[in-house]
């Protein structure tokens, strides 16, 4: 399979003449026909498209349509980390799916929008980009009235959907604008309904008001955030945040605009290697510490309690394992990516039961739990 690089001279399968690889780049690269740009690169078996920073800002294109991209062909690599010119990698698929407008990359597409596409149940999902399909989903939150929220981290947006798993609303778009993502992760909302998102690329803490437009971002040296991961509201009506690359828990009290924080490196009691989740429940505070293999309990205050090891995640950290409390009866519940469940203990550490679905509902790499 071929891959046509975003630059004509390094079109590989897009023909012999130099006029030919720059007619079939401008094309690629510029046309908003979705239908012609996969028949021209199904025609040249090209088997995936690559594009970065050269190609964004190449005078050779008027208007490049990156867009177009992520709304049809599957992302297979995103350069999440800056590493290599915010390179993406698509897959020309088979087909494309229906067509449908598409979502500018600007700061307009950062608030709540509608979609005329027919919502999937997202019980139902499915890789994609309509409502109620996921790409690569890495958080999960609900409210006070049983509607459910969902970090769509590989499309760059939330999306809500009420108890029943019917499409509400989206909001969110890929970049560096006001509300805004690179890689979306946790998700949660408070009393009021406005919505708290983290993104572990851009390093900061966003708000959105409840129809999903943008309030306010949390960032920079005064606060220092590294890689936060998940974050959920204790019953004190404080954001708690795992900030992964720091290795700490932030307590954010938004009435008072204040930060306080616990946790330092290692593998000690209160201390985390790579946590990837946090849950609250019967005012315990559960973190994940994914690459200690344990599950760490803390009070409100930052305060250890205890810890025991979670077997299914010894040397798998990268599943970004959740934890979630259960308040009605006390249970803490643990994702587990690698053995494809979920696992119930009681406060003590002790195993409950097992949640491991067969058949066509077999889990794969469950990540996020909410309650």
């Amino acid at each position: 399979r071929r891959l046509f690089y975003g630059h004509p001279y390094y079109a590989w399968g897009a023909g012999h003449d130099t006029g030919g690889r720059d007619s079939l780049y401008k094309t690629v690269f510029e046309s908003k026909d979705a239908a012609e740009v996969h028949r021209l690169l199904k025609e040249n078996r090209i088997g995936y498209v690559a594009l970065d920073n050269a190609v964004r800002r190449d005078a050779f294109l008027k208007s490049p349509n990156e867009a177009l991209f992520d709304a049809y062909f599957p992302l297979v690599f995103s350069d999440t980390e800056g590493k290599y010119e915010n390179l993406k990698i698509y897959r020309v698929p088979n087909e494309i799916g229906p067509l449908q407008a598409l979502v500018p990359s600007s700061k307009a597409a950062s608030t709540a929008v509608e979609t005329s596409l027919p919502a999937i149940s997202p019980f139902e999902g499915g890789e994609g980009n309509g409502p109620g399909q996921f790409s690569r989903p890495r958080g999960i939150a609900a409210d006070a009235k049983g509607n459910f929220y969902v970090a769509d981290t590989g499309n760059s947006r939330v999306q809500k959907f009420d108890a029943d798993g019917r499409f509400l609303m989206q909001f969110g778009a890929e970049g560096d604008g006001e509300g805004q993502f690179r890689e979306l992760n946790g998700v949660a909302v408070d009393e009021t309904g406005a919505i708290w998102t983290v993104d572990a690329a851009r390093h900061m803490l966003i708000k959105f008001d409840s129809s999903g437009s943008f309030v306010r971002e949390w960032k920079g040296p005064e606060i220092n955030f590294y890689g936060p991961r998940d974050l959920t509201f204790g019953p004190n009506n404080q954001l708690y945040i795992v900030d992964q690359g720091r290795t700490r828990v932030i307590r954010f009290d938004p009435a008072a605009e204040r930060f306080t924080e616990w946790g330092s490196a290692g593998g000690g009691d209160g201390q985390f290697n790579e946590a990837t989740g946090i849950g609250i429940g019967a005012k315990l505070v559960a973190v994940a510490d994914a690459g200690n293999g344990r599950v760490q309990l803390f009070d409100l205050e930052g305060r250890f309690i205890r810890q025991w090891s979670v077997s299914a995640w010894a040397g798998y950290a990268w599943n970004r394992p959740d934890v979630a409390v259960s308040g009605d009866d006390n249970l803490i519940y643990v994702s587990s990516g690698l053995s494809r469940e979920v696992i119930v203990y009681d406060q003590a550490g002790n195993v409950v039961r097992n949640i491991k679905p067969e058949g066509a509902d077999e889990l794969s790499n469950p990540t996020s739990l909410t309650i």
